[in-house]
């Protein structure tokens, strides 16, 4: 019984915890999209934004596509690329790609760092991480595309996980950049929704 109790409360901690970061990427995001409609009034952020074009704001993407840290997303500074001039659609495209470039760096680490444990017990979230894998290996797709176009965390969460348990390149990256691309459109329509 002390068991079970001290179970419920490991869930609990979990569930706490990922609110806990949920929360704080979504304030993150708040506050990085505040920063870019100050920003676009700013004419040295726009001469940057302009001067460094898609290749800056690629760059950008990727460091957003593969951060743990600070979980900002790129598309967040759509208004400001917006008044640079950009084209909203292409920059969508270029934010995706570099996201997802960024998410392909996690798994490669994930994939690569399989031969570092491989001498050494793993530990006991790799495992259940493997076994859901393949046991679910058809429902990974829609799983990571989801993931990837509805959930504000880190992509990184379940990239470097797929492939630390060495699951297809195209099972993990195609459904990550589709869910990229969704969650960037809905992300576009929700700023320009609330901007006007």
């Amino acid at each position: 019984m002390a068991q079970r109790a001290t179970s419920v409360d490991m869930r609990h901690r979990h569930i706490l915890l990922f609110l806990a970061k949920a929360t704080a990427s979504g304030l993150l995001f708040i506050g990085a999209l505040w920063l870019a409609v100050t920003l676009r009034d700013s004419a040295a952020a726009l001469s940057l934004v302009e001067r460094f074009g898609y290749l800056g704001m690629f760059l950008v993407a990727f460091a957003s596509g593969f951060n743990l840290v600070v979980p900002i997303p790129a598309i967040s500074f759509l208004p400001l690329f917006e008044t640079a001039g950009f084209s909203v659609v292409s920059t969508i495209i270029v934010i995706s790609i570099g996201m997802t470039l960024g998410d392909a760096l996690g798994y490669v680490l994930g994939w690569f760092g399989r031969a570092v444990i491989a001498d050494r017990q793993a530990p006991a979230w790799v495992h259940a991480c493997e076994v859901w894998m393949s046991r679910y290996r058809l429902g990974l797709p829609l799983f990571l595309y989801f993931y990837a176009a509805l959930v504000s965390l880190p992509n990184e969460l379940v990239v470097i996980p797929a492939g630390f348990s060495r699951q297809s390149w195209w099972h993990v990256l195609l459904p990550v950049f589709l869910g990229n691309v969704t969650f960037n459109v809905l992300i576009a329509f929700g700023i320009f929704s609330l901007l006007g």
